[in-house]
């Protein structure tokens, strides 16, 4: 297969096999770099500040949760990107930002 054909777009019924693999590199670049924040502090709060913000939000055990939330961030984005458990982890994020999208309204 050329290049070219996993750029073209594909004919009606038929699908790329770019396709798949440019969604897994979006949505682990999207969750890695937040469950480092999460977790380390790496261009965000840390585990501390958002444990202490998840308790003024009315979140029992912030900082727990706020471990729970970045290591589903960090560890799912990686398997998400290599392939691994995608269904299942794709899930449990959704369900960790419906719960965030609640939170904030």
């Amino acid at each position: 297969m050329r290049t070219t054909d996993l750029l073209s777009i594909p004919p009606a019924g038929g699908t790329s096999p770019l396709g798949p693999l440019l969604l897994r590199f979006a949505v682990a670049g999207l969750l890695v770099p937040h469950g480092l924040g999460r977790l380390f502090g790496l261009g965000g709060q840390g585990l501390e500040r958002n444990g202490a913000w998840l308790e003024t939000n009315g979140v029992p055990a912030g900082e727990a949760v706020a471990l729970l939330l970045g290591s589903l961030e960090l560890a799912g984005g990686v398997l998400i990107l290599v392939g691994l458990l995608t269904r299942p982890v794709a899930w449990a994020v959704f369900g960790a930002i419906a719960l965030a999208a609640l939170l904030h309204w």
